[in-house]
């Protein structure tokens, strides 16, 4: 489908998401931010990138793509719950990029 719709953000977007329900989380993130530079201003686009970030192991990007993504939708539960979650494993994590002091 993608072939025939190249510039069809919502398919990059639902590949996305199946590609984070099998654990693809670099697959994933590619197809959310392909989806983001498609189209700007659609929350959805940011929580799937926020996803597969923080689910990879990038919480600073996770955090960069919810926050970003509530920019654009304030009011989205979706988007919140995921920069929270961000937040928490920021907090917690103990790798020496995010050592806390």
């Amino acid at each position: 489908a993608i072939a025939l719709a190249p510039h069809d953000e919502a398919l990059y977007s639902n590949r996305s998401a199946a590609n984070a329900r099998l654990g693809r989380w670099a697959a994933a993130l590619e197809d959310g931010k392909r989806a983001i530079s498609l189209r700007p201003g659609w929350g959805k686009a940011y929580s799937r990138a926020g996803l597969a970030a923080l689910s990879g192991g990038d919480e600073e990007g996770a955090y960069w793509y919810f926050a970003n993504g509530l920019r654009r939708e304030p009011q989205s539960p979706e988007l919140a719950k995921g920069r929270e979650g961000a937040i928490a494993a920021l907090c917690s994590a103990s790798t020496a990029r995010h050592k806390r002091r």
